[in-house]
């Protein structure tokens, strides 16, 4: 886990790639626009992704895309799933973002490349090494921004069930609570909003950050006001005050890291007001940090991959 001190709390990751779908226009006031968004070592740990929507469990759309030199080649606009303002917008809309790790070309024969067919998506079985849903009612008159993040702490966690989904390594509800996304505005896709930032700008000179509560994974940021005193040693260097903390997270032995949002299910929160440098993990991945499962059980599933302070 790294940290460091800046100007803005940071409110996002930042993403190697995002896309949308859907061309926002005056006449069409009910729709999901999605951004797709992955911050893993490409072409090592993902190669294809495949998207899928469903309206009230019928297709609508299916498509598998390759990824190669760090990106997702995928077009701004991937369709325009509108709902109409009949009894049928209550229908839930479903996204599935399956990521594989092998190739899209004219010789596979995986079945989720020739045929589209996601009810074949299963972790670990036809090279998927990951899959990410999200199921919610339309919102009449409103066109909200809907996050569909590739997590590393979700690759090879096995959460299949269709009323489920992979956060931050454990298995949640598929089910996405309509009224808390946000309104979508270009900028949430496009990176010019001001939550934007430079990674190698926010990160350089980052410290270790020093454990507050092992018990449920609370940390700050040595030499400040937020962090515990010093019991032994020398005291930290004190970095000046500021509004809050970036924060980042290593996986697999360092060769994946992520910046993680301020999210208190797949990044971290900030407890206390009043101690803007201390933070807390989301459970799964404190989970991840222990090196235990869901239940408390010593020992991550297969396909685990510890989180590194």
């Amino acid at each position: 886990m790294r940290s460091l001190l800046r100007r803005a709390l940071a409110l996002g990751a930042v993403a190697a790639t995002t896309i949308a779908w859907s061309g926002c226009s005056a006449k069409q006031q009910t729709e999901y626009v999605a951004g797709i968004s992955t911050q893993v070592t490409v072409p090592r740990d993902l190669k294809a992704i495949v998207i899928n929507v469903s309206v009230g469990g019928v297709q609508q759309f299916c498509r598998a895309y390759t990824v190669y030199n760090g990106r997702v080649q995928l077009p701004r606009s991937l369709g325009e799933f509108a709902a109409a303002k009949t009894p049928s917008a209550v229908d839930p809309i479903t996204v599935s973002v399956v990521g594989l790790a092998e190739d899209l070309d004219d010789t596979s024969t995986n079945p989720l490349f020739t045929a589209c067919e996601v009810s074949a998506a299963k972790v670990s079985q036809n090279n998927v090494r990951i899959l990410r849903r999200s199921r919610q009612p339309y919102v009449l008159e409103e066109v909200l921004f809907l996050p569909m993040p590739l997590k590393f702490s979700c690759f090879d966690k096995d959460c299949s069930s269709d009323s489920e989904t992979c956060k931050a390594g454990r298995c949640e509800t598929v089910t996405t609570n309509e009224r808390l996304l946000p309104r979508y505005t270009p900028d949430l896709v496009d990176g010019t909003g001001s939550s934007c930032f430079s990674a190698s700008q926010c990160f350089q000179g980052a410290v270790p950050a020093v454990v507050v509560d092992p018990n449920d994974c609370t940390y700050a940021l040595p030499g400040t006001p937020s962090a515990p005193p010093v019991v032994l040693g020398p005291p930290a260097a004190p970095i000046a005050a500021g509004e809050g903390i970036n924060v980042e997270i290593t996986y697999d032995g360092g060769y994946t890291r992520e910046i993680i949002d301020k999210d208190p299910v797949e990044g971290f929160l900030i407890p206390d007001a009043t101690k803007p440098q201390r933070f807390r993990l989301g459970p799964g991945l404190c989970d991840m940090v222990k090196g235990v499962d869901a239940q408390g059980n010593a020992g991550l599933p297969p396909g685990g991959n510890p989180a590194r302070l």
